[in-house]
């Protein structure tokens, strides 16, 4: 089973000259939900998630992604393929922790679109990435209970953002690998629709039985199938 993903392709350097190097602190935004979309980012480093907020500023986190993918092109598509019925990006962009990118304007994006298959190419794989992450969301949130539901929100974290660690012998446990998220419980809340409460519970009863151990922001995924059967 593979637990960490990699990028299924990478913009070379000759395309990443044509844009510009930005760097983006932890929650720091690169771009508003309903804002007009006017730049696409090429992530080379960190975390960003997509959410989305209520009038009432209740955030609901979408779906995360990670190096080696495209940042707003969602709302640039439109105008490359012809279409301007919607040209707003459809959620908010936060960096979760430091981020490295190359930013593209409107301009270059649609050329590129157009001119380099590569190009279109790493831009339809960062879309399908990203909906395949909102699919199993959904269904995680619809027909899970709060066990099920933070298990899949862990598993699909660790499968396409989670660093690999090896843990030392500790406490009578014999030394093991595992997969790091570098996620907060309020985070994790807002990602399986659930509540911190509910989360640092669930988590407590996960470390209770050597399924994940849990650290200040960060939690080490030590059993993936144990986190299956609670899935299923």
């Amino acid at each position: 089973m593979q637990v960490i993903a990699s990028p299924e392709k990478r913009l070379s350097d000759a395309l990443l000259s044509q844009g510009a190097k930005m760097i983006y602190r932890a929650g720091t935004v690169f771009f508003n939900e309903h804002e007009e979309a006017h730049r696409a980012f090429y992530l080379e480093k960190g975390v960003v998630k997509f959410t989305l907020f209520n009038r009432n500023g209740c955030e609901r986190t979408l779906c995360f992604t990670g190096a080696g993918t495209m940042v707003g092109e969602f709302g640039l598509v439109g105008y490359s393929a012809g279409n301007f019925l919607d040209t707003t990006y459809g959620a908010t962009a936060i960096a979760v922790v430091e981020c490295e990118a190359v930013m593209f304007t409107k301009d270059q994006f649609i050329r590129l679109m157009r001119e380099d298959s590569d190009f279109a190419l790493l831009c339809s794989i960062s879309l399908r990435e990203k909906l395949l992450w909102m699919v199993e969301h959904y269904s995680a949130v619809c027909f899970h209970d709060q066990f099920g539901k933070v298990a899949r929100g862990l598993l699909l974290l660790a499968r396409r953002l989670g660093e690999p660690v090896l843990l030392p012998a500790k406490n009578g446990r014999q030394a093991a690998s595992g997969v790091r998220l570098r996620i907060s419980h309020q985070e994790l809340a807002d990602f399986t629709d659930t509540s911190r409460v509910t989360v640092t519970n669930v988590l407590g009863m996960f470390a209770a039985n050597n399924v994940i151990e849990k650290r200040p922001k960060e939690i080490i995924v030590l059993n993936i199938e144990a986190l299956e059967r609670w899935t299923m």
